[in-house]
């Protein structure tokens, strides 16, 4: 008994024992020098597609350890890259080993990079979207467009999808925190920041494309969509594992876009770095910008800006149609895309494939989310608005002029001056008889 016993005791310790090694990532370890044998620091050191949990980069010494995600095993073949500017970028096939990698990168010959004497490649195009939203519906807030043959169903669907929710967070949402829709400011940051991510998703499905694939309408019937994917120049993969954690406290990301991106993953052109920004500054009249930011440094920049504008109270957009037109707010966006690209010609970089890829991203973005103004549509618009309704982006942007903005039928609502604080300038006032409309000691020119 005593002899089983030790025996016992003898392999749990030796089960315990291998259970760290056997729960342990492998890794990926080595050193970067340039192609004197001096250690490189700095270097961005990443292993393309989800088969590391990060990048990171080599210290001082140039020595480097990529920890490997679940799954990955010895001996298996990832493809590495190695990126550091003024160095020509190294990418290869390696099989995971503990025996530490030495790779050299070769520094950039000066004559190699002919941008500085070249202006680079510059563009800024925008468009306007509009959005219908409820804002005392905190989980739906918005409607359903029962006008299925509406130019713009997709772009409904799309944001139907991703701004409801269940009342209460389903097993598996990481976010989902209290929505608080009670002042104005509150409603155009989540709209401008639902738009956000529909123009990234928007980015991603352009760049798959569709071959082959069917949309079908209750009463409609089926219809074919063909679209050819809008491919990147310098195509690679963008590791999901970073893209989930960049949006990890992102409210409109849900399982399935986790399964979506893992089964697919985001084309980027190589080392290009991916980022959501928002800046704004009240006090000098800038209103909320929402951005999505592409980027290689030194050789592009790729922005996508969302800002408020006008919003319509009981109002819907044209061809939109709900029974909830009480208490719907359409809000109207803009969307402009803005590029820098270097006229570099080092690593195969083609500025001309980069511009031509942007435009065509850029046009794909203002087919499907686009409001093309028209006299008609304009004359429409101001003909259904309704006493009192103010088009103005005043709440949007707090402590500032507010200026060039119409209000109808002599209906002007006193209390925006103290809810959005802000001083009121060169309005238009319709059909009243006074001479001078004032609000917050401004003189505002009126047209009976």
């Amino acid at each position: 008994m005593k002899c089983s016993t030790e025996a016992l005791l003898f392999v749990l310790t030796v089960v315990l024992l291998s259970l760290p090694a056997q729960c342990k990532s492998p890794t990926i370890s080595g050193f970067v020098t340039d192609n004197k044998s001096r250690p490189l620091g700095g270097a961005r050191v990443t292993i393309i597609g989800d088969k590391a949990k990060a990048d990171t980069t080599t210290d001082s010494e140039g020595e480097f350890v990529v920890e490997l995600a679940q799954g990955v095993e010895e001996g298996h073949a990832v493809q590495i890259r190695f990126e550091k500017v003024g160095y020509r970028t190294y990418q290869k096939w390696v099989s995971v080993s503990k025996i530490p990698l030495r790779v050299s990168l070769e520094a950039i010959a000066n004559n190699s990079i002919r941008h500085a004497s070249q202006p680079a490649i510059k563009k800024t195009e925008s468009f306007s979207t509009l959005v219908p939203f409820h804002g005392e519906w905190k989980n739906s807030p918005i409607p359903m467009n029962l006008n299925l043959s509406d130019s713009h169903q997709e772009y409904y669907d799309s944001l139907l999808d991703l701004a409801n929710r269940p009342d209460n967070q389903p097993q598996g949402w990481a976010d989902y925190k209290d929505r608080k829709f009670e002042s104005v400011d509150a409603q155009f940051t989540f709209v401008t920041r639902l738009i956000q991510f529909d123009v990234f998703r928007t980015v991603y499905f352009l760049e798959r494309g569709v071959v082959a694939g069917i949309r079908w309408t209750a009463g409609g019937g089926v219809t074919p969509i063909n679209r050819p994917p809008i491919e990147p120049p310098d195509a690679t993969v963008y590791p999901t594992a970073e893209l989930l954690k960049i949006l990890s406290h992102n409210e409109f990301v849900k399982p399935a876009d986790e399964m979506l991106w893992k089964g697919k993953s985001l084309s980027v052109p190589l080392g290009t770095r991916l980022s959501f920004q928002e800046h704004s500054n009240p006090e000098k009249g800038q209103v909320l910008t929402c951005t999505v930011r592409l980027e290689k440094s030194g050789y592009f920049l790729l922005d996508f800006d969302v800002q408020p504008g006008p919003a319509m109270n009981n109002q819907l957009p044209a061809g939109f149609s709900t029974q909830a037109i009480q208490g719907t707010t359409t809000y109207s966006v803009s969307i402009a895309m803005s590029y820098v690209i270097q006229r570099r010609r080092d690593h195969g970089f083609e500025p001309e494939q980069y511009a031509a890829w942007a435009d065509s991203i850029f046009s794909g973005l203002k087919a499907r989310m686009g409001f093309e103004p028209s006299p008609a549509t304009s004359q429409e618009f101001w003909d259904s608005v309704a006493p009192g309704v103010v088009k103005t982006d005043a709440c949007g942007t707090t402590n500032s002029t507010i200026s060039n903005n119409i209000y109808r039928n002599g209906a002007v609502p006193e209390q925006l001056s103290s809810l959005c604080r802000s001083q009121f300038s060169n309005n238009l006032l319709l059909g009243s008889d006074s001479k001078k409309l004032t609000i917050s000691g401004q003189d505002n020119t009126i047209t009976p």
